[in-house]
């Protein structure tokens, strides 16, 4: 079946779509000090108030630039768990190079968003702990099948386990802050990789 010119036509971004990618921008580069409606508006060259026709309250961006990257991060890993043609070892390895894709993709919004969200009272957290425990659930099906296969070592604790990979990416996020937020947050993904995967399938000492 062809295809509609409009169909075919590259679809314009929303006003919304770009109110949440430059809310991530700013919290990646300045964190909460930063994310001020005046903030975003001036970056759009939108007036305050325009924003409000797309969003109840600052919380409410908050809460759908969480959605944004960790519901595309989510969908893609449910897609590499249950890919039936992919062994253990390489959905590990996509999975985690997924990860990595995605903080890249929104230069480190998304860890230094839990964080401060984390240690905060004005922002609600419930996007941040939905995508945490979906992820341990879905990280967890993978590891304890790795387990019963005998592929992954069984002496490992799982939840530990779901969330070191995670640890390691934002220790990275705040390293690259340190160092001026300059390049790409992981410098040598194939280190990191392989420091997390012997850990998984290397043999008990």
């Amino acid at each position: 079946m062809h295809k509609t010119a409009e169909e075919r036509a590259p679809q314009k971004e929303s006003t919304r779509d770009k109110i949440i990618e430059v809310a991530a921008e700013i919290i990646a580069q300045e964190g909460l000090r930063g994310f001020t409606a005046k903030n975003i508006a001036a970056k759009l060259n939108i007036t305050d108030a325009a924003i409000f026709k797309h969003f109840k309250d600052m919380n409410d961006i908050v809460q759908a630039v969480v959605k944004k990257y960790t519901n595309e991060c989510l969908t893609a890993i449910r897609l590499i768990i249950f890919d039936k043609d992919l062994t253990i070892q390489q959905k590990i390895d996509k999975i985690m190079d997924t990860h990595i894709d995605m903080l890249e993709k929104s230069k480190g919004a998304i860890p230094v968003l839990c964080f401060e969200i984390s240690r905060s009272n004005i922002y609600d957290n419930r996007a941040v702990v939905s995508f945490l425990e979906n992820y341990f659930d879905l990280v967890s099906i993978l590891l304890y099948r790795g387990m019963e296969e005998g592929i992954i070592r069984r002496d490992l604790n799982v939840e530990e386990a779901a969330f070191t990979f995670l640890g390691l990416l934002q220790s990275r996020v705040f390293i690259w802050f340190l160092r001026g937020k300059e390049g790409n947050i992981i410098k040598d993904k194939n280190t990191l990789k392989m420091l997390f995967e012997e850990g998984l399938f290397g043999a008990k000492s």
